[in-house]
């Protein structure tokens, strides 16, 4: 595999705030690259047993080839309680 004609530069920062018992409440973290890819996630979690993740992605420097996904995260053993937290939520 021939290597790339030029060096590949990456910037990446994070940001954590709300640290409660050893863990963060809020993450952002980004990367970019001398390519013009873009990359960043925020996690936030919302209850103790749910997480919501955005996650926000560019290949290239083209914006209009971006993506952007959303997740939310429950855990619970107990199904009627998954959907009150949920139902609260929305």
């Amino acid at each position: 595999m021939k290597p790339p004609e030029h060096p590949t530069y990456t910037l990446t920062a994070q940001l954590s705030q709300d640290v409660q018992k050893g863990e963060p409440n809020t993450v952002l973290t980004a990367r970019m690259d001398n390519d013009g890819k873009l990359e960043a996630f925020f996690i936030r979690r919302l209850a103790p047993n749910i997480m919501m993740r955005i996650t926000s992605m560019f290949l290239n420097s083209n914006v209009e080839y971006g993506m952007l996904a959303a997740d939310i995260d429950i855990e619970s053993t107990n199904l009627v309680d998954c959907r009150q937290e949920f139902d609260y939520w929305i």
